[in-house]
């Protein structure tokens, strides 16, 4: 791994954390009770939290050339597309089936351009 990898990868992992970390501490006693309930909820965890690691696994693999990390990324991606859409199911289903048809479709996609061959 070359210098300009090494530099890439510690703006794409350091800007995110640095930029949270910051906006954590400006939050007061009462609102980081909150942060952390928010967090812990199903929602979090299977749809918000997946995408954006998942994205910054899928960029951190084309910085260091691994096809395992991209495979991990795009799998965390397309869960919470798929969670996503089952999420919205309940407020508008033609949408929440366009999004679970969506992920599916591009995890077929991926897996016979990618994996497969």
């Amino acid at each position: 791994m070359d210098l300009i990898s090494v530099f890439f990868l510690c703006i794409l992992w350091g800007i995110p954390c640095f930029l949270l970390i910051k906006e954590y501490k400006k939050l007061n006693q009462k609102e980081r009770s909150q942060f952390w309930k928010e967090f812990k909820t199903p929602s979090c965890l299977l749809g918000i939290l997946p995408r954006y690691l998942g994205l910054l696994l899928f960029f951190t693999s084309i910085g260091v050339s691994k096809e395992f990390i991209r495979h991990i990324g795009v799998f965390l991606i397309i869960t919470s597309w798929f969670y996503g859409g089952l999420e919205m199911w309940g407020t508008s289903v033609k949408r929440g089936a366009f999004l679970i048809t969506l992920a599916s479709l591009l995890a077929l996609m991926y897996y016979f351009f990618f994996i497969y061959s």
